[in-house]
């Protein structure tokens, strides 16, 4: 078979041939897709196309939001011809071969993407579905489901074209390691050195850019400077007869993320090191200022000796893809690891590098990521928004110790996760040496205050009395907590146990693991999260035993930030600092404690002096924040209202005060909660829109929404951050990237909505009408018929439409005019001439009218007059054309020719839908030529008719039974494409007309 290429129509970029093997898989995503359409309604991966046995292509969706359509057609899956046209959201592409283009098989286009092989699997991550599979003949089974995560793969080196090993002075290329976002990795040897490198060449797009290849050079080198054992080393920054490359430190042992693929899940000794190892990486790191921005288990590798080292380091700005944040911004990093403050648009920063690092170590431990979803926004919407499942119940023989790190490093706030990654170390170098066991279930306690801000809150809390935990001196102390705060409580040990600069001194082999990186169970080694008060050999806290000694002097430290969150009475508050002083004799916490418990003890009659000033000064200063908002005002904006309380200036002695804060964090609450129920109304607003297919009215009431939901920055409004910030904020903020996102999808959807809106029309006025309609006109009931059309002319919203069925009604009232006339004119003046063609069965030719009665004339028959109704002569046009042509002595009035007219459309309709009712049903025989022709004879009569009278519906009515019948002759001829565009047509330009009123009433055979 001829080789088939695929072009994005309109686009300069170039056609990709169709994959002779594996899979081309179709997306915006430049890490996922192997065929990049950016464009909107594009989702990152999109559809795919594979080869299908038996020979040719096969197209299938990959779950896309808004679909893939093939020749206009929404399709799962389908086999692909050339001549083809693929729609993916705003983007067109066509399937065409060379000769179709007029080019030989020399001017082939080379290949502009590398389809993913068939010996391999499918890019795996986090969420990875299922590897690519080929099907057999049919294309509905095909599966093409691409894993949302990239994975470096070993290719055997190509032979020639545009996949050939590049040529790199100085290096020799072996093959190829894998593919990033910047360019290919591929395993070289330095000839000047000998030395096998990782060499990164970047892609030629990115090569093209001279902003980008400055940055990348500066950050390369900048790179090149940074010597830790657990950062990966950069050796050289350059450029080959146009290619720039970057050659970097080989890691034998792959990626983290390769060793999840090939054998799952990590035990978690050996995830312990792999986390012990990046968390010295990081401590490097920030001694140097330097962010990554994207620390996951692929930017996790390892050496020959199994050492753990962070790659990238420096260049994470530039190497790894672009996301959107909440607010419609772009970011960088991977979806499943960005920190939730930077996925609102917050600066990154290290605490973002330990978020990373505890999503990195969920997915280690357990297989997967926290926080998954289908789309990137649902990601990051779950990562702000929800709890991870905890990891101990997916973990079983998790240590309690290494949960509570790992979830404090998922914490959302970033105040909450360890304050730098000397903290972090300090904690995994306590676990893997088997210390920290009285730590190992504690709850986690808040950062510390300043000791001056404590001593004065308790004695505040004291002298307004009600709300302090009032707590007996005797109480014990409190049971100690794992660190969680910054600043000043922080261990002053910490940097005596944490590498320096030059990182830990060892960077071989570690003779303390077992199989794995492990510890080595069968070794002996000590459980760390055992208990050391159980055994009756190990020293006691009091003692500090040697090797205990840190450990002691850190959960005094945690002992005393967990007491600086207790509201207690000042008194009672002297007693636990004495008791926990005590208890943790010789540390520099005990010596702080009995210093802070000699404060209060000192100042707690001034405390009960100032009780009443305070609570006076408390109640108005929360009165003018409440003022400032004006919650009274309506529409009520929450952004201003934030504002306006920002600029309310507090007395002194109540910036931090706790009841203040509370106070003001509820005045906050209450102000985005007025604004989420305006969301919530907004939308459901939209919702009632959205199903009329009304466009505007859809998106009217997100537009005003989003017009209140520019809430102040951090540093317009401080307590939109932080521990203090309501849990409403992140609702608030969910709510309006859910809306803008609603939005975005609103645009270009005008031809859907217009679609669904004369959907329902359409069947709105089939109901209206009825299969009653019909049954009007053929009994010539024209008041009941009147009716019916006004009713459809009130549901349509098209203004043309609507005037014209409204029109139609007006002939209904001229026809009865004409009728009546008819019959009152045997009389008066009187008929010209009494015979007609007679309608009735057998009879033929002409009959004597004898008379008249009501609604019907009297025939000539044997013994006496027959009566017979005015609707036989109905869908015998010619019949009723003679009826009225010359009949009276005198002219006809011009709104009584108006009416005859109706009655002759009305009659030539219900002829015509008689002659084509065979061919409209399911066993529909096929009409001879003649038959068509003589089926549309009756629209002559009302031609001839119509001549005078231009301004009438007939030449609508003509116009849409010629219409009927061109689609009936082509779906004879088999032509069902264009068929259904007549039909298409009919109904969207003839409205207004008996045909499509009659054929549309919703009965089962039309």
């Amino acid at each position: 078979m001829d080789p088939l290429y695929i072009e994005i129509v309109g686009s300069s970029a170039a056609p990709a041939e169709l994959p002779r093997q594996g899979k081309l898989v179709i997306g915006s995503s430049p890490d996922r897709a192997t065929f990049v359409v950016d464009a909107q309604g594009v989702a990152e991966v999109h559809c795919a196309v594979g080869r299908i046995k038996g020979g040719g292509w096969a197209l299938r969706d990959l779950g896309s939001e808004f679909g893939t359509l093939l020749n206009g057609e929404p399709v799962e899956a389908a086999r692909l011809s050339e001549g083809d046209e693929i729609l993916l959201g705003s983007q067109k592409l066509r399937i065409f071969s060379l000769a179709s283009k007029g080019a030989s098989p020399q001017a082939a286009p080379a290949p502009a993407v590398e389809p993913v092989p068939e010996s391999t699997s499918a890019p795996a991550g986090p969420s990875a579905g299922p590897p690519l599979e080929e099907s057999a003949e049919d294309p509905e089974e095909l599966v093409l489901e691409p894993a949302p995560e990239p994975r470096p793969v070993e290719r055997p080196r190509a032979r020639s074209g545009a996949s050939a090993l590049p040529e790199i002075a100085g290096y020799t290329v072996d093959r190829l390691l894998g593919r990033g976002a910047m360019g290919d990795v591929y395993l070289s040897t330095q000839e000047s050195l000998d030395r096998r490198v990782a060499l990164k060449v970047l892609k030629p797009k990115l090569a093209g850019d001279e902003v980008f290849v400055r940055r990348f050079r500066d950050e390369a080198r900048a790179a090149a400077r940074l010597n830790h054992p657990n950062i990966v080393t950069v050796f050289d920054v350059g450029e080959s007869s146009g290619r720039h490359f970057l050659s970097m430190e080989f890691m034998a042992g792959g990626s983290i993320e390769n060793r999840l693929e090939e054998l799952g899940p990590l035990p978690w000794r050996e995830a312990l090191d792999v986390l012990r190892d990046a968390a010295a990486g990081l401590v490097y790191a920030e001694s140097r200022g330097i962010v990554h921005r994207d620390i996951k288990p692929e930017n996790l590798m390892r050496n020959q000796d199994g050492v753990t080292k962070i790659a990238d380091l420096g260049l994470a700005v530039q190497v790894e893809q672009e996301t959107v944040d909440s607010s419609g911004g772009k970011i960088f990093g991977t979806p499943h690891f960005i920190a939730p403050e930077v996925a609102r648009g917050q600066p990154a920063d290290a605490r973002g590098d330990l978020y990373a690092l505890g999503v990195t170590a969920y997915r280690v431990l357990s297989g997967r990521t926290p926080f998954e979803g289908a789309t990137s926004r649902d990601i990051l919407r779950a990562a702000m928004s929800e709890e991870p499942e905890r990891l101990g119940a997916l973990v079983p023989g998790l240590p309690a110790r290494l949960e509570e790190i790992v979830h404090r490093l998922l914490e959302k706030d970033p105040d909450q996760r360890p304050p730098s990654a000397s903290i972090l170390l300090k904690d995994l170098e306590l676990l893997r040496s088997g210390g920290g066991a009285a730590a190992a279930q504690a709850a986690p306690a808040q950062a510390p205050r300043s000791r001056l801000g404590l001593v004065l809150g308790a004695a505040v809390v004291a002298a307004v009395g009600g709300i302090a935990l009032l707590s007996g001196g005797s109480d014990p102390a409190p049971e100690p907590e794992p660190f969680r705060g910054s600043g000043s409580g922080a261990p002053t040990d910490v940097a005596d146990a944490t590498p320096g600069p030059e990182g830990p001194a060892e960077d071989g082999p570690r003779s303390d693991r077992g199989p794995g990186g492990g510890d080595g169970e069968e070794s002996g080694d000590a459980d760390p999260t055992a208990d050391p008060a159980a055994d009756p050999a190990a020293p006691s806290v009091t003692q500090a035993a040697p090797g205990v000694e840190a450990e002691f002097e850190y959960q005094a430290e945690r002992a005393m930030l967990a007491l600086g969150e207790e509201l207690l009475t000042p008194a009672d508050r002297a007693a636990r600092l004495r008791l926990l002083a005590e208890q943790f004799a010789g540390t520099d916490a005990a010596a702080r404690a009995l210093e802070e418990a000699a404060a209060i003890e000192s100042g707690s009659v001034a405390a009960s002096e100032v009780a009443a000033a305070r609570t006076a000064a408390l109640e108005a200063a929360v009165a003018a924040l409440s003022a400032a908002a004006r919650f009274e005002e309506s529409p009520f904006h929450p952004g201003q209202a934030l504002r306006a309380m920002n600029l309310v200036v507090p007395p002194s002695n109540l910036v931090t005060d706790v009841e203040y804060v509370a106070g003001r964090a509820s005045l906050v609450d209450r102000a985005l909660k007025i604004g989420l129920a305006r969301g919530r109304s907004a939308q459901q607003a939209a919702d009632a829109a959205e199903a009329r297919g009304d466009l505007l009215g859809t998106q009217q009431p997100l537009r005003d929404f989003i017009s209140i939901t520019d809430l102040p920055t951090a540093d317009e409004a401080p307590s939109l951050v932080g521990p203090g910030a309501p849990a409403s904020l992140e609702e608030f903020r969910v709510l309006t990237a859910e809306v803008r996102t609603r939005l975005d999808a609103l645009r270009g959807r005008e031809e859907e909505f217009r679609a669904v809106r004369v959907g329902k029309e359409r069947a709105a006025v089939a109901e209206a009408l009825g299969s009653g309609l019909e049954a009007d006109l053929r009994g010539l009931d024209l008041t009941s018929a009147k009716e019916r059309v006004l009713r459809a002319a009130e549901l349509t919203s098209d203004a043309e439409v609507a005037d014209q069925l409204r029109g139609l009604a007006g002939e209904l009232d001229s026809a009865r005019s004409a009728l009546d006339a008819l019959l009152a004119g045997w009389s008066d003046p009187g008929w010209r001439r009494q015979g007609v063609l007679d309608p009735r069965p057998g009879a033929s030719g002409t009959a004597a009218v004898q008379g008249t009665a009501p609604g019907a004339l009297m025939l000539e028959a044997p013994g006496a007059p027959e009566r017979v109704p005015l609707t036989a002569w109905l869908a015998r046009t010619k019949a009723m054309e003679n009826l009225f042509r010359g009949r009276l002595d005198r002219s006809w009035t011009g709104e009584e020719e108006r009416g005859i007219l109706s009655l002759l459309g009305i009659s030539a309709t219900l002829e015509i839908i008689d002659a084509f009712e065979p061919s409209m049903r399911a066993d529909a025989r096929r009409l001879g030529n003649a038959e068509i022709s003589a089926a549309l004879e009756p629209l002559v009569e009302v031609k001839e008719w119509a001549e005078d009278l231009p301004d009438t519906s007939a030449e609508r009515q003509r116009a849409a039974a010629r219409l009927l019948a061109e689609s009936l002759v082509a779906r004879q001829e088999g032509e069902w494409a264009l068929s259904i565009s007549l039909l298409d047509r009919l109904l969207e330009e003839n409205r207004a007309t008996w045909v499509v009123m009659l054929l549309s009433d919703g009965s089962a055979t039309r």
